[in-house]
């Protein structure tokens, strides 16, 4: 079939005279019987509609199209986090906890390795669309909330140096890091598995349908709304920041806090623009082929990451050096902490 496939729930269309139609109640359009096939989903019975709105278009070789180019998009940004993973790891300095740059970087790796194994893959059973959804739904917010991590960490470590944060820090920062995700997820799942009260019902995700927010009140509770709120506490902490560095006397300081500081916040305007583009664009609506441009930059995050990383200049020498063969000493020259050091 020629066609784009959506899958329906049982309470969302009616097989008629004996399976020869299948009514939609949301757009009250009847598909005929080489239309939809059915077949049984974790709730029951489920029909694979082919929605074809223009005949006289190949929608099929026009879709195929887009989401090869999408999918070569996100390989770019797979293969690029791969780099900046490995930058982060072996370089200090990018911020305080060795740990907390890598964590950002492998969450938008997990992201992109699931949109290309769902754009490529073959049509998913009910169980692996739903995780499919689930597991986006975590590692986009879970990257979020790494950057909103980088971004305090910033601001705290220029504006109460200390001589060296301790375990507990990190281990605030990995609970945060990780479990504000894993409450939105954990709340999305519940309110798909609850259908007796009618809020639930609304705020639905429905991630089997569509391997990703079937509602769009599930998308902005449990995904745009998050974002939004990082985003704009990301804003206040580069600004308290941005004082916080103003308020520094040496001049040396200074220019290496400018440094954080313009990393953190280069990452935070192009996840910010992407994603703002994102919720536009889901906000607008209109004609998927309107949004094409913005949908293939956002897809190339994960290279613009590395080549913010990849300009530090600490991260800069590590690359000289070590393919000089003088990788050994790099440490000695190229990182610096931001933290005051102990003064005997």
């Amino acid at each position: 079939m020629k066609c784009q496939r959506w899958l329906y729930t049982t309470d969302e269309y009616e097989i008629r005279g004996n399976l020869q139609t299948l009514y939609l109640k949301n757009n009250k359009k009847i598909y005929t019987l080489d239309e939809y096939a059915l077949r049984e989903g974790e709730d029951g019975q489920e029909a694979i509609v082919c929605v074809n709105e223009n005949p006289a278009e190949d929608i099929e070789t026009l879709m195929s199209d887009i989401v090869y180019i999408y999918s070569a998009a996100w390989i770019i940004s797979i293969t690029s986090l791969a780099i900046a993973f490995v930058l982060c790891i072996a370089v200090r300095g990018l911020t305080t906890f060795r740990a907390v740059m890598p964590c950002f970087v492998a969450s938008l790796f997990v992201s992109y390795i699931i949109l290309v194994v769902r754009a490529l893959g073959p049509l998913p059973s009910s169980l692996t669309c739903y995780s499919y959804g689930v597991g986006l739904q975590f590692s986009f917010l879970a990257a979020f909330f790494w950057l909103n991590v980088i971004a305090f960490d910033l601001w705290r470590s220029i504006s109460t140096p200390v001589i060296s944060p301790g375990p507990l820090r990190l281990l605030a920062y990995m609970t945060y890091g990780w479990g504000c995700p894993l409450l939105f997820v954990g709340t999305a799942v519940a309110f798909d598995k609850i259908k007796d009260l009618q809020i639930a019902s609304t705020f639905r995700p429905r991630f089997e349908q569509e391997c990703w927010f079937h509602a769009p009140e599930a998308r902005f509770a449990f995904f745009y709304a998050p974002i939004s709120a990082i985003l704009i506490i990301n804003l206040i902490f580069f600004i308290l920041t941005l004082f916080a560095i103003r308020s520094k006397v040496v001049a040396q300081e200074v220019e290496k806090h400018h440094s954080l500081w313009r990393l953190s916040i280069e990452l935070a305007i192009i996840m910010g623009l992407c994603w703002i583009m994102e919720v536009v664009s889901w906000a607008v609506g209109g004609d998927a082929s309107y949004w094409y441009a913005t949908d293939i930059i956002n897809a190339l995050q994960g290279l613009f990451v590395l080549i913010i990383i990849a300009r530090r200049p600490n991260v800069t020498t590590w690359v000289k050096q070590s393919l000089g063969g003088r990788s050994n000493d790099v440490e000695k020259g190229s990182t610096f902490s931001y933290v005051q050091q102990e003064t005997k």
